[in-house]
């Protein structure tokens, strides 16, 4: 009875630990999105690149004025991933910062690619 009693809270305080793990953002998670939309957008990958991107996200381009809603960032993105065009940046240098109740991430990047450097 003690062993089966043992066993019971061994297994709940294991998925616990597994559920109450999985909701912590980490510094790691979020380089594999960020990674993976740079590399979807080098391929033209549209589906898989949107995929990243909450309903709600707006996107900063590389113009100090360039900002989309998702919607008209996606029209524009998509016609152009039509035709195999997407777009390659390197990332130099990146920041990832979280909210004190880890409930936000917010991050900056320094990027080049051929064309612009």
């Amino acid at each position: 009875m003690i062993l089966k009693l043992k066993v019971y809270v061994l297994i709940i305080t294991f998925f616990i630990f597994q559920f109450s793990c999985q909701n912590k953002p980490s510094k790691q998670n979020v380089d594999q999105v960020l990674n993976n939309l740079h590399l979807y957008a080098s391929q033209a990958n549209g589906e898989a690149y949107f995929n990243l991107f909450a309903e709600d996200a707006v996107f900063f381009g590389t113009d100090i004025n360039e900002r989309w809603d998702k919607e008209s960032f996606q029209n524009y993105t998509l016609a152009r991933f039509a035709e195999g065009t997407g777009w390659t940046y390197y990332m130099k240098e990146r920041n990832i910062y979280f909210s004190y109740m880890d409930q936000v991430c917010w991050f900056d990047e320094i990027l080049t690619n051929k064309k612009y450097g």
